[in-house]
């Protein structure tokens, strides 16, 4: 992501995450967060489940942080059911 300073081999960055409303407590990632897609999905004991029970891993790779930004995608197969 353009725009981001990587410091250090551990993956630390100093971007502004862009929480929701930092300033009241939601600290949900928001569209634009530097956070978002940015995690390894490697990493050592990493969750299936965020803290509010959504996948982890939406979108192909982690967010940074405790949060998955988004919900998941559900998606609906039809039934056709014969008539007989």
């Amino acid at each position: 992501m353009s725009g981001i300073s990587w410091t250090g081999s551990d993956g630390n960055m100093d971007a502004d995450p862009l929480f929701k409303d930092a300033a009241n407590g939601d600290y949900h990632l928001t569209a634009d967060s530097p956070c978002v897609n940015m995690g390894i999905n490697s990493a050592p004991d990493l969750p299936a489940r965020d803290f509010e029970k959504d996948p982890r891993i939406m979108r192909g790779t982690v967010d940074i942080g405790a949060d998955e930004f988004g919900k998941p995608v559900m998606t609906f197969i039809p039934l056709l059911l014969d008539d007989e």
